[in-house]
């Protein structure tokens, strides 16, 4: 079996680790706003496996992960310690072609992966701890707009784990406040996150504000200090959301999720936001503090995926529409036709007219084997078209598909002949329709692109149980 590719390693290992160890993800149960992402990623890329992938010393670890059992793997076959040495996306087109990746153990064995797209996990503004990634068991191709749509869902995985790290900041603050009681220590930790935050005492009204809260709701320090945080409030919520908020908050001493919120400018927006109470000594309530993340773009992109995936179910059902108005419209009349045709050859004809009368029906039934066809399409994308395995007399068969088409050749001036090897036996067993289509289209190609001479069908026995046409 192949070893393992030799992988890099990044200038700033130890920097990296220890920022990855701050986030204080690793080895945490699963979670849905990082489940979510993997979920829209398999989705919208068509791939059957998406993980959020961080990588430790000596492995990496799945934060979530859509088409694997296992919760981790050796970081020596990683593709993603690959991807944390570079910056932006990381793609592998056909992993089978690339040098660092064909003689991976994941590459010749099970699963055979054969493409790789990831982008960086980038915390703190410059520690690459892992990536969001897709793979397939196909090489694949990424568009520009595929690779925006990977860039966008990066994103959202990073203010995931900023989120994270702002309220491992914002509880590692609350332990110092109920150490020594100092509400500006609390503050500076505060102004030291990107996301916006506010401070409130024990009743609920706003003390402190840092400027990512104004930068996103557009509220200045003077507009609500002094005021509840109701001040932006949607009008959205119920009177029992926030009682169950306040309930959970003075209880268990935290609370997290979604809320709709009302920026300065009147706009309502969705945001994510956690807040923790900070007790004192004697375990009263003296501050909570609110730490919140507009995810408005998230919002965007996963109502942009509900309507694409809505609008293949619509495209789907209007097939589905199509292909009953074809049965039924088109399968009566050509019934009729078959149906006096088998009439008309049992009255008195001369020869030139029944040859042309079974022309006719021959026509009408593959037409309507052309139909049947295409009402399998549906069982075609789905993988289950099944070939019929029935009796049929091969050489009468290619001899009606060739007499539909005789009339064409003589009029390019084309000679049409058939020729059939004698080892070749007279009955076979297959899918006669489906055999009959591959020889007409061929024929009628051939007749298209063909000025001089004419068109030669033969049929020989190639092995005991093989046909071969040419």
């Amino acid at each position: 079996m192949a070893g393992p590719c030799s992988i890099p390693m990044p200038t700033d290992e130890e920097q990296r680790l220890a920022a990855l160890y701050r986030c204080e993800v690793l080895d945490t149960p699963p979670e849905e706003a990082f489940d979510r992402v993997t979920r829209l990623a398999c989705r919208a890329f068509d791939v059957p496996v998406a993980l959020v992938s961080l990588v430790d010393r000596h492995r990496q670890w799945f934060k979530s992960a859509q088409g694997v059992d296992v919760p981790e793997t050796d970081r020596e076959i990683a593709f993603c310690a690959h991807g944390i040495c570079q910056e932006g996306l990381f793609i592998v087109n056909d992993a089978r072609k690339d040098p660092r990746f064909r003689n991976n153990p994941m590459v010749v064995n099970p699963p055979y992966v054969r493409f790789y797209a990831g982008v960086p996990l980038t915390v703190e503004g410059k520690y690459r701890v892992g990536m969001l990634c897709i793979k397939d068991y196909r090489p694949r191709k990424l568009t520009e707009e595929d690779l925006e749509m990977l860039r966008d869902l990066g994103q959202t995985v990073i203010d995931s784990l900023e989120r994270r790290r702002a309220q491992i900041a914002v509880e590692a603050g609350a332990r110092e406040l109920e150490r020594e009681h100092q509400e500006l220590r609390l503050l500076a930790a505060a102004f030291e996150t990107s996301q916006a935050t506010l401070i409130t005492d024990a009743t609920g009204v706003i003390r402190r504000v840092n400027p990512a809260f104004t930068r996103i709701t557009g509220f200045t320090p003077e507009d609500v200090i002094g005021k509840t945080p109701g001040v932006l409030s949607s009008g959205l919520h119920g009177p029992d959301f926030y009682r169950d908020m306040w309930r959970t908050l003075r209880t268990a001493g935290s609370w997290e999720g979604e809320i709709w919120n009302r920026r300065k400018d009147g706009m309502v927006y969705p945001e994510w936001a956690a807040i923790a109470a900070v007790r004192n000594a004697a375990g009263e309530i003296e501050h909570f503090v609110a730490v919140f993340h507009d995810i408005s773009e998230q919002k965007r992109q996963e109502e942009s995926l509900r309507e694409a995936r809505q609008e293949a179910e619509r495209a789907n059902r209007v097939k589905s529409d199509f292909l009953a108005a074809v049965s039924h419209d088109l399968r009566t009349p050509l019934n009729a036709i078959i149906g006096f045709s088998e009439l008309l050859s049992g009255t008195r004809l001369d020869e030139t007219q029944r040859y042309y009368v079974k022309l006719c029906r021959t026509a009408g039934e593959n037409l309507l084997a052309l139909i049947d066809t295409l009402l399998d399409l549906s069982r075609i994308e789905a993988g289950r078209a099944v070939l019929k395995q029935e009796p049929f007399e091969l050489r009468r068969l290619l001899e009606q598909q060739l007499d539909l088409m005789r009339l064409s050749a003589e009029e390019q001036g084309l000679a049409l002949e058939l020729d059939v090897d004698p080892a070749v036996p007279g009955w076979v067993a297959g899918d006669a329709a489906r055999l009959g289509e591959v020889v007409s289209n061929l024929v009628s190609n051939a007749l298209k692109f063909t000025e001089r001479g004419g068109v030669y069908v033969r049929v020989e026995r190639r092995k005991k149980d093989q046909i071969w046409f040419s």
